[in-house]
């Protein structure tokens, strides 16, 4: 928290000091200092997830088959700090031991949700997205399919397919 934070929390603090010369505050007012207390920590967070992304690009040598897919690919890809974000928001056993993404065990759901909150924010592709898209395009053949995981950031969109395997 920066000073300028505290001293606006400060002023804007209602405090009523009962005839013992003791502070009084209602239970509405503790919840909604915390609740402002946390919002600026998330948003730390995701200022630091932000940076630790920026730079990340895709490039064809980081793809791989959907056949070939290897955990050890797709982590390299994902900054460790992302990682530990998600698998920590989704995982009671990871979050309470702070467990971090030990090399081969990584958690592929982990990585999949990693993967498509690099796509969102950097218009890129990653390795698991494209691959989803062309794997789906070659299992499949469906536009409709591609396009509504592609709508979901699982994967690239149906033109972006097209352009690869012409």
């Amino acid at each position: 928290m920066i000073v300028g934070d505290a001293l606006k929390k400060i002023s804007a603090l209602h405090v009523q000091i009962n005839d013992l010369g003791k502070c009084e505050y209602t239970s509405s007012d503790l919840a909604k200092y915390r609740d402002a207390d946390n919002y600026v920590i998330l948003h730390r967070a995701a200022g630091i997830l932000r940076y630790s992304m920026s730079g990340i690009t895709f490039r064809s040598m980081h793809y791989s088959p959907s056949s070939n897919l290897n955990t050890e690919q797709c982590k390299a890809f994902v900054p460790d700090t992302l990682y530990d974000f998600v698998a920590w928001s989704t995982s009671e056993d990871e979050y309470d031991n702070a467990a971090h993404c030990v090399p081969g065990k990584c958690n592929l759901r982990v990585l999949g949700i990693c993967h498509s909150i690099i796509g969102l924010p950097w218009k890129t592709q990653t390795p698991i997205t494209f691959g989803l898209g062309v794997q789906m395009h070659h299992d499949h053949g469906s536009k409709d399919l591609i396009e509504k995981l592609s709508s979901l950031g699982f994967s690239i969109n149906y033109d972006d397919v097209r352009k690869l395997l012409t």
